[in-house]
């Protein structure tokens, strides 16, 4: 299955995933898919993305806009959510950074825009994150409602557990309430290839020549402007990696148009048009809700 707005193969697990929680509308017991989501669920696993249930069942989206998490101007283009918490733009998320590589399994990652940390790690691969979101939901119940049954006795917590082999472990520390880590995200690395974090907890992933040869340092980006040259610098000698490694590190507080069109170059140069689009999405929403 592709993802409906954006040409990424979406990981077979969640795929399973989905039709596990449409069965029941596909047999014809409820009227619309989130319905029978939202009874599998039944506050186990988070709002799943209503877009991707229809478009598992070739429906029209039930609510929402497609993308719109890009309202948020910190929101890194690589983040690509599945499921949705509460109203502080909270989201789990795949890290979607080479699209190029056609990956059957990607990391996943939690992201609010009120956290400083940026995106932190949920799961290496989809299977991980179920689990990490099970465990993120008992820490829920354990801070927020303690008098309620616990959730591990819910038919929902067993059914989901039992239909994908799933085993999460309740004494695990680094998960916490909204399914939240410390840990940050770190993808695997094919040969030949780099990996540098950056502030965004997402980084840049690209093969080695993609890089300019001498590592960014703080000192190298001076204010808004600064950035914007250095970038463009890196991409005229042919090391998009390392502009969007300034792109994500850098300053800027007037020009975040300027500055996320330097980074759909970027994506289109390392040949991600996925993500160029994802830019180009920010820049519509830009225009039509200045920051």
């Amino acid at each position: 299955m592709r993802h409906p707005h954006l040409d990424f193969a979406i990981p077979s697990r969640f795929v399973a995933l989905l039709d596990w929680l449409l069965a029941d509308y596909r047999g014809g017991r409820y009227d619309r898919p989130f319905d029978a989501a939202e009874r599998k669920t039944c506050g186990v696993l988070y709002d799943i993305d209503s877009y991707l249930l229809g478009a598992r069942v070739s429906l029209a989206p039930e609510r929402g806009v497609p993308q719109m998490e890009l309202v948020y101007e910190n929101h890194p283009r690589e983040v690509i959510p599945f499921a949705h918490n509460g109203g502080d733009g909270l989201v789990y998320a795949w890290a979607l950074l080479a699209p190029e590589l056609e990956l059957d399994e990607l990391p996943c990652v939690s992201f609010a825009p009120v956290d400083s940390a940026g995106a932190r790690w949920l799961g290496d691969d989809t299977r991980e994150a179920l689990e990490n979101l099970l465990i993120g939901r008992l820490r829920d119940a354990e801070r927020f409602y303690p008098e309620e049954p616990a959730p591990t006795t819910l038919a929902a917590w067993s059914a989901l557990c039992d239909a994908f082999d799933l085993r999460p472990d309740p004494s695990r520390s680094e998960i916490t309430a909204g399914a939240r880590s410390k840990r940050p995200m770190v993808p695997a690395i094919p040969e030949g290839w780099r990996f540098v974090p950056t502030d965004d907890g997402i980084g840049v992933l690209a093969p080695k020549s993609a890089f300019a040869g001498e590592p960014l340092t703080s000192a190298a980006v001076d204010g808004e402007e600064g950035t914007l040259a250095l970038a463009t610098t890196h991409l005229r000698a042919g090391h998009a990696a390392s502009a969007l490694v300034v792109l994500k590190e850098g300053f800027y507080e007037d020009s975040p148009k300027r500055l996320v069109e330097l980074e759909a170059e970027a994506f289109l140069a390392l040949g991600r048009p996925v993500l160029a689009a994802r830019a180009a999405r920010w820049l519509e929403l830009f225009e039509q809700y200045p920051r």
